[in-house]
């Protein structure tokens, strides 16, 4: 009798995870030149300079060319540069890079705080301004997710 109850638990926690993955892939379209954003609550820490435990927070995402990921995607990495920046605050020392994979995804652990994003080497793909105009807002202890979709992949 035990058995045959765990066996149904099984088979109920089994669907439910399939209905739960089906919803997933059953998304809106995203339009183009636009920027996608999904906060997932996660904990990260690290020591920061002063020598006390900071929570930093990630940002990941995957960016895309006319809707497609491009072959050669993976020759540029996505800036992070804290704001405000002016004058002596805006050293290179200060930015990170996230490099972007061959699939398009990237991911950076950054301190908290706002930031402006940008593709290194610099964006040749028109639209890419637009897709990158808004900052993003890294908060402790969280994962961000902003998925970034250059109009078109003409140079």
């Amino acid at each position: 009798m035990r058995s045959e109850t765990v066996a149904a638990l099984l088979v109920v926690t089994v669907l439910a995870g399939a209905g739960v993955v089906f919803l997933a892939g059953s998304g809106r379209q995203v339009p183009s030149t636009t920027t996608s954003r999904t906060t997932v609550t996660t904990t990260t820490t690290s020591v920061s300079t002063s020598g006390s435990f900071e929570a930093q927070g990630i940002v990941t995402g995957i960016v895309s060319v006319g809707g497609q990921t491009l072959a050669n995607i993976s020759q540029y990495s996505v800036v992070f540069e804290p704001l405000p920046c002016s004058g002596s605050s805006c050293q290179s020392g200060q930015r990170s890079l996230a490099p972007i994979y061959p699939s398009g995804h990237y991911s950076a652990l950054l301190a908290p705080g706002n930031y402006a994003m940008w593709l290194y080497p610099s964006c040749k793909w028109s639209g890419c301004a637009a897709a990158f105009q808004d900052s993003v807002t890294v908060m402790s202890g969280q994962q961000i997710v902003v998925n970034i979709e250059i109009v078109s992949a003409s140079q």
